[in-house]
């Protein structure tokens, strides 16, 4: 979305590291994803930002590469659940997704939150100064998608895939 991907990777690692609800929280500085004392069934469903495999947007894209690689990908898959979260992406998307890719609804962790943090208005207003001050046009309804794709575009560029 932005022309300069250096100031896109700066606003990813900024939305990325949040303290608190960051996506760090979670999946860790190294993309390994946090240990925790929790169930089996949980530790089985984190996330390795280093291996595709991993990555719930991938195994829909991989069921549905055969059909048509050119209405939906990888990235508008992870972009949308990242800009959404996975409440609202549960809610909304799988029966598209279903739909187009005539496979059962793959469902993301409930607890993936996206850039919906609790501090979400403190930084869409970080980032709107960010832009104002590096002179970026942007129109202010685009502001979510614009630190969605930069979260995506940082964790892409930061966790290079091990696989896939």
């Amino acid at each position: 979305m932005l022309e300069d991907q250096k100031l896109a990777l700066e606003i990813g690692e900024i939305l990325y590291n949040q303290p608190g609800d960051g996506c760090w929280s979670c999946h860790g500085g190294n993309g390994a994803g946090v240990r925790s004392p929790t169930s089996k069934a949980v530790e089985e469903m984190r996330t390795d930002l280093r291996n595709r495999e991993t990555w719930s947007s991938f195994k829909i894209i991989d069921a549905y590469a055969s059909e048509n690689p050119n209405q939906l990908t990888q990235k508008a898959i992870a972009t949308s659940l990242i800009r959404l979260g996975a409440k609202d992406w549960n809610r909304k998307i799988p029966p598209i997704v279903a739909q187009k890719t005539k496979q059962n609804n793959i469902y993301f962790d409930q607890r993936m939150i996206g850039i919906h943090s609790k501090y979400l208005k403190k930084n869409t207003k970080r980032i709107t100064r960010l832009l104002k001050r590096r002179k970026v046009k942007y129109k202010r309804k685009h502001i979510m998608d614009l630190m969605a794709t930069s979260v995506y575009l940082f964790i892409e560029e930061k966790f290079r895939p091990t696989s896939n």
